[in-house]
């Protein structure tokens, strides 16, 4: 597939020097530098969120359940939202 991207003209040469120093395509390079790129983020550990709790028991029985929707308008209501 061909595409058309703009990167810094700085990068470009810089890039056009290691490819051909190294007796490889632009392409090959830009290859190579996405599947690493991509790879390392399939590697990369998730960072779970830690949501403080302040001693409750979660959302009490009238919410347990419902969707966002309904829990964000009670937050709001009064608030003129």
């Amino acid at each position: 597939m061909k595409i058309t991207i703009e990167l810094p003209d700085a990068l470009i040469e810089q890039a056009r020097r290691v490819a051909h120093g190294e007796g490889a395509t632009l392409r090959a390079l830009v290859e190579e530098g996405l599947q690493r790129s991509l790879g390392a983020r399939r590697r990369a550990p998730r960072r779970q969120l830690d949501f403080p709790s302040f001693g409750g028991t979660g959302l009490t029985d009238e919410f347990r359940g419902a969707p966002w929707s309904r829990i964000r308008d009670e937050i709001h209501r009064g608030h003129g939202a």
